[in-house]
């Protein structure tokens, strides 16, 4: 299926009857950088399109060097987000949804979600590229029987030192930021006992899942990969931007990775202009039906692969 415009939730007619599931969606605006990503159109009220996923079994390049990021060693995966997501990911205005899911892209049978305003560093590169990073937000979590509002939840990501494989101990700084890389890592949200995720780095596998339903939620033992677990991040406009949400463009320089809220010197990926004339954002209804239709609305439309949407 396609929906153009910023993602799933604010691009899609109202009445249209929409299932959580793949779509196209134009980030940018432009018909020459689609992205297919996983919308949810059920967790806390929906609209939220996947950025990242993380395989079971999967690991990380342990370094944030240009190599390791580009070319990591056989069998590790590259901190990036999803092919194309990057001006969604980059918006100001985003909050994020951590989760569990399974291989369809749902979330699994009794683990907890929980969403909270999307920092600033997530918005450079993922969560996974930091150096032993803390904060406390307000976040929602997902409960038994509901949600519950938690104000100061306490969460941990990136590469550090720690003892155990759950949330609740510090860092260890010694030695996260020296010469030598740290070889763990975590992505947990702490005092809630909501979701851990730790061990996903090249070498230091296998990652560990645990969910508040998990028999010690802190400490989780299961494997990932055992588990059939996913770790996923989406995102969406915050309920208050939730209406007519325009494209917002990716960041084309370092400046503009500066000015989104990076601290640290490293690589960050970037997307420079286009000299061609940018394609119109369109709405779903007025989505070509023809070649000639998009030339119509389009005067300088390059050669290439369009989606179309016959009558």
């Amino acid at each position: 299926a396609v929906l153009a415009g910023y993602a799933g939730s604010v691009v899609a007619p109202p009445a249209a009857d929409l299932r959580s599931g793949w779509y196209t969606v134009y980030p940018s605006g432009d018909v020459r950088e689609p992205a297919h990503v996983h919308c949810d159109f059920d967790t806390d009220g929906g609209g939220w399109t996947q950025v990242f996923a993380a395989p079971p079994g999967a690991t990380y390049a342990v370094t944030n060097t240009l190599s390791d990021l580009t070319a990591p060693s056989s069998g590790s995966l590259p901190h990036t987000y999803l092919a194309g997501t990057l001006a969604l990911v980059s918006d100001p205005r985003n909050e994020v949804l951590l989760a569990f899911r399974n291989r369809t892209g749902h979330e699994t049978s009794g683990g907890a979600w929980v969403r909270f305003d999307m920092p600033a560093e997530w918005r450079t590169r993922p969560p996974t590229m930091a150096d032993a990073a803390t904060m406390t937000t307000a976040a929602v979590v997902e409960e038994a029987g509901g949600t519950t509002a938690v104000d100061d939840a306490l969460v941990r990501f990136g590469r550090g030192e720690f003892v155990g494989s759950g949330c609740t101990a510090d860092w260890d700084q010694i030695g996260v930021k020296g010469a030598q890389p740290a070889f763990n890592a975590r992505l947990c949200v702490g005092n809630a006992q909501t979701l851990v995720w730790s061990g996903f780095l090249d070498g230091t596998g296998p990652a560990v899942c645990g969910t508040s339903t998990s028999s010690s939620p802190d400490n989780p033992t299961e494997s990932c990969e055992a588990l059939g677990l996913w770790l996923t991040i989406a995102v969406r406009p915050r309920a208050s931007s939730n209406a007519a949400v325009p494209a917002h463009a990716p960041m084309a320089t370092c400046a503009d990775v500066h000015a989104a809220g990076a601290t640290r010197s490293g690589v960050y990926p970037i997307y420079p202009h286009r000299n061609a004339e940018p394609a119109p954002v369109t709405s779903l209804s007025a989505l070509p039906r023809t070649c000639a239709h998009v030339l119509m609305s389009w005067p300088t439309a390059p050669n290439g692969l369009y989606t179309l949407l016959p009558a």
